[in-house]
């Protein structure tokens, strides 16, 4: 029995994030687990006077980035994945971490 029970996979609509998505499949697919997906949209800081930069999430990103992670979730179910689960998140600050 292996000892992964989920895979968290990020993706971004990159070349790079399309094959960790690929690996991520694979390998849940011979662990026998679930795998998460996830797309985090990025801020965008917009100037409000007083309030100085605060951030603000574009409407069409975030369309955007929900369209992409269930590209991914259905392709990953399209390989034989059955326990698929996915979130998008919206960064609050880059300076957060």
């Amino acid at each position: 029995m292996s000892g992964l029970h989920r895979i968290l996979v990020a993706v971004d609509g990159s070349a790079s994030a399309d094959r960790a998505l690929e690996t991520a499949i694979d390998l849940a697919r011979l662990a026998h687990a679930g795998l998460n997906v996830v797309a985090v949209v990025p801020p965008h800081y917009s100037y409000y006077g007083e309030a100085g930069l605060v951030p603000d999430i574009r409407p069409e990103e975030r369309r955007w980035f929900g369209e992409l992670v269930s590209r991914c979730v259905e392709r990953a179910r399209s390989a034989g994945l059955d326990e698929v689960s996915s979130a998008v998140p919206e960064a609050r600050s880059w300076t957060s971490c």
